[in-house]
Parts: C-alpha cells; structure tokens; sequence
C-alpha cells in the first residue's frame, strides 16, 4: 500500500452518514466510503488539470 495520511473528517449528525454509506452504498465503513469519494474527486481533478493542460500546448 502506498504512504497514506490521516485526517478527520466532521459531518453533522442529520447526515446520517454511517446508514448511508453501509446500508445504501454497501461499503464496509464511512471511512471507505470518504476514501472512495476523495479518490473519485482527486482523479476528475488530474483529468481537468491534465485536459487544461494540454489545451495549454
């Protein structure tokens, strides 16, 4: 696995997170489910980031 950091993430309690992230997504834990989100939100970043780029050219 590569190197990781940790952080803490506050969500208020109406969220409903942890129902929502095991029961109606199926993940394991809302900390896969966070993991996934920012993976997600991290790759459309590089694609954009990448497009501009290259438009730049």
């Amino acid at each position: 696995m590569p190197d990781s950091e940790s952080f803490l993430v506050t969500v208020p309690t109406e969220w409903k997170l942890e129902k929502y992230s095991t029961d109606t997504r199926k993940f394991p834990s809302v900390q896969d489910y966070i993991r996934e989100l920012v993976r997600r939100d991290i790759e459309a970043f590089d694609e954009k980031e990448a497009a501009a780029n290259n438009a730049k050219k």
